[in-house]
């Protein structure tokens, strides 16, 4: 197996050593991000009390917005003659998006890469990697796997990772998988042994799942052998080689003077752009490797919790007492013992005096308030993006602030649609030259959306069949040209959530924005406006099920030849009256304002009821 690769492994080893050890600083500043993150609640092995989880917020409030739901993708390209065949992939991929749970895994790429790096790979099944998954996808199948930053590895020496002449990842799979698979792998398996599942990695770090197993998990609680290996794709030469993780610094590492072997060499069958995809939100200049939004956002969110902390103890220790003097037991028994607003009479009143003790401390709380915002601004207005609180007066104003704080993470939403798009064309290719897959995809008869149709791709070389109908032999839609020559464009869309009363809106703004005034149009083509259904539909989508109940369903009336009424008719133009009032308003800041004043014990904004201006 050696022999046949065109470089030196014992070299590729011992670059991957280097790579693994440049990498431990990014693994252990993402376990620490991660550990703030998930709290102290989420395991007993995380200590981290963040009672203001700023980060968890920023996560999912950032992270809806990137990718929320399955994407759907359309298929366009220039070449006439394989339309017909890219339009009915569309079709069939927008189903296999849903099948495989396109948007599980790409939500995990994305929360990586507001960590550190996603990191996302596109290939063709092992046969090991289809042990490890149940054989739930058939070895040789395409699919779309999360990679781990712990289980990750890249040549460090280049600038971008398009110069990259080297990426891989280590993937621990059953060990008898391995053994009984002499036709995909080499002699070198003979020589495998079980490995341990370790907490830590080869160069000392924590791995980010000892925040969940903690240290109570033992080498030997799996339910059988395992072994550690590392798949390695190099660019230049399109080759895929996995080698055992003993070659990196066990016996077989060239280290301690053995000679390492490589395990299975095959030659990369996928697109040019290969298996990997890297999602970063942070570049740096001149460094291939990326970084992750929260690397900026951590050092806001460490001392504003220790401060809450702080806070919080504080408010525990308060307590209000009552001192008197010695030998006025009397009245202070009196006092203690009285209701609220009764007369309580005492000798010497002056010799009682209450005193509060403790409490938050007011110049403690603003510097919270002024950190928080900071927070905010620097996560690109947390409050206007997540909807968490009116940041105008009126809604107008809020409305341009919403527009602007999403042009914040205009460019975040810009990687992660390069990523999906990327990944979706990986798995095009692999459908498209799949050489005996059919693939059938459902779509509605124009005008008779109550009837389907279902439409076959097959591959290159499917043989002409007979039409049941005609008796004559045609040849059926076939998948016949490269996807490379075809320049297939692919463009995914819908990835945000959008709420049925967002969809509500858009359907009636394109009713009263096409539909409406194209009515005339519409009807001199044959096309008619179905308001039972616009009205069944909207009330689905506003939750109003009471809508049907106070309209009645009939058949139209039969219009008299010349009657100037019908669908042709213009409707009359709406009136519309626009109302300017000048309405007071309360914004969280102001709100802010209000509690700092009352806890420094002044008046805010110089009036007389204490309340800051607006």
């Amino acid at each position: 197996m050696t022999k046949e690769l065109p470089i030196d492994l014992g070299r590729l080893c011992t670059s991957l050593q280097a790579s693994r050890l440049a990498l431990r600083f990014p693994r252990e500043a993402r376990r620490r991000a991660v550990s703030h993150f998930a709290g102290s609640n989420w395991s007993e092995q995380n200590r981290e009390r963040n009672p203001v989880n700023m980060l968890s917020l920023y996560t999912s409030i950032v992270g809806r917005n990137l990718i929320a739901k399955n994407p759907r993708v359309l298929l366009s390209t220039f070449n006439r003659s394989a339309r017909p065949a890219v339009k009915a992939m569309e079709r069939w991929l927008n189903k296999a998006i849903v099948d495989m749970n396109f948007a599980g895994t790409m939500r995990r790429v994305v929360t990586d890469a507001l960590f550190s790096m996603g990191i996302a790979k596109c290939s063709l099944m092992a046969p090991a990697e289809a042990a490890l998954s149940a054989f739930n996808i058939e070895a040789g199948k395409p699919y779309v796997q999360r990679i781990d930053l712990d289980d990750f590895v890249f040549d460090i020496h280049a600038r971008d990772f398009s110069e990259c002449s080297y990426i891989g990842h280590r993937i621990r799979v059953p060990l008898a998988a391995v053994m009984d698979d002499k036709r995909n792998y080499g002699r070198t398996r003979k020589d495998l042994t079980a490995s341990s599942d370790s907490k830590f990695n080869q160069e000392g770090d924590e791995r980010v799942s000892v925040l969940f197993r903690g240290y109570f998990g033992q080498d030997d609680d799996e339910i059988e052998d395992m072994v550690d290996l590392w798949e390695v794709y190099l660019a230049r030469h399109k080759l895929v080689i996995t080698i055992p993780d003993d070659c990196l610094t066990g016996a077989m590492s060239v280290g301690k003077g053995g000679e390492p072997e490589a395990l299975r060499v095959q030659q990369w069958i996928g697109p040019y752009c290969g298996p990997y995809q890297i999602l970063g939100f942070k570049l740096v200049p001149g460094n291939v490797m990326v970084g992750g939004t929260i690397q900026d956002l951590i050092d806001l969110h460490v001392p504003l919790n220790q401060i809450v902390r702080k806070l919080i103890d504080q408010a525990c220790r308060q307590k209000d007492v009552t001192l008197f003097s010695r030998g006025q037991d009397g009245d202070a028994q009196r006092i203690r013992d009285s209701r609220d607003g009764e007369l309580v009479p005492v000798d010497q009143p002056d010799k009682i005096n209450p005193l509060s003790m403790g409490g938050p401390n007011p110049m403690l709380f603003q510097f919270f308030i002024q950190l928080k915002e900071i927070f905010s601004w620097m996560a690109g207005n947390l409050d206007i993006m997540g909807g968490l609180s009116p940041q105008a007066k009126t809604a107008r104003q809020d409305a341009m602030l919403n527009e602007n704080s999403s042009r914040g993470i205009q460019d975040m939403q810009d990687s992660t649609v390069a990523a999906t798009s990327k990944l979706l064309e990986s798995m095009g290719w692999y459908h498209w030259h799949d050489p005996v897959a059919v693939q059938k995809a459902h779509y509605s008869v124009p005008g008779l959306p109550s009837m389907t149709r279902v439409q076959e791709i097959h591959p290159w070389n499917a043989p002409a069949v007979a039409d049941p109908r005609t008796g004559r032999a045609e040849m059926p839609l076939r998948r016949d040209a490269r996807w490379d020559e075809i320049d297939v464009k692919v463009d995914p869309y819908s990835m945000t959530h959008s709420t049925p009363q967002q969809r509500a809106n858009d359907l009636d703004a394109l009713v009263k924005s096409v539909i409406i005034p194209m009515a005339q149009l519409l009807s001199s083509q044959g096309i008619q406006f179905d308001v039972n259904q616009y009205l069944e539909i909207m009330a689905n989508y506003r939750d109003m099920p009471d809508l049907t109940s106070i309209i009645t369903l009939r058949d139209p009336p039969v219009q008299e030849v010349g009657s100037s009424s019908g669908a042709g008719v213009q409707p009359a133009p709406e009136t519309t009256t626009h109302v300017r009032q000048n309405m007071p308003g309360r914004t969280r800041q102001g709100n802010d304002m209000n509690m700092m004043n009352s806890l420094a014990g002044v008046n805010a904004g110089g009036s007389p009821n204490g309340q800051a201006k607006e």
